[in-house]
């Protein structure tokens, strides 16, 4: 299923990954990971084009605090743009980390394509965790367990 398929790239391959991931027409994919990276090259713009199959699909942009190559101002811009397209879409940065990658961006990475996987099929990767899992994940996302004393009421707050 489309909602399993994710789509990412560093720098310009990140750039490439959200244009073809929110422009591809077939299907609603899981995801889009954009690392350290941009919209459009030497201050040029791109007209990003949703496809209505991809409205939805969130994308993870990663970025050093520090990146010379590709300054972080350009990460906010494409998160922004997205936003603006109607797309959900996140920003997650590095302080101190240049143009490059770290063990804390590939962790934010890992939970993103977790979540994602786990909503797919309907959450049908939900039930399948134990309630200890599904505490686990609820306080990975920062959401709250309390008041939860069944599996059904933390599959329901999930």
């Amino acid at each position: 299923p489309g909602d399993r398929i994710f789509v990412g790239g560093f720098s310009q391959g990140g750039s490439v990954a959200v244009q073809a991931a929110l422009s591809f027409p077939d299907a609603a994919l899981g995801g889009c990971i954009a690392a350290s990276t941009f919209l459009g090259m030497g201050g040029g713009s791109v007209q990003l084009a949703l496809a209505d199959a991809n409205r939805r699909t969130p994308v993870l942009c990663v970025h050093g605090e520090a990146d010379q190559v590709v300054p972080l101002s350009s990460g906010q811009s494409l998160v922004a743009t997205v936003r603006a397209k109607g797309a959900p879409a996140e920003l997650r940065t590095y302080p101190g980390m240049g143009h490059a990658y770290c063990p804390e961006e590939a962790a934010d990475v890992s939970r993103f394509v977790r979540r994602r996987v786990l909503l797919a099929d309907g959450g049908q990767g939900l039930r399948e965790l134990s309630a200890r899992e599904l505490k686990a994940l609820l306080e990975e996302v920062g959401a709250s367990s309390a008041g939860c004393f069944e599996k059904a009421d933390l599959l329901e707050r999930a």
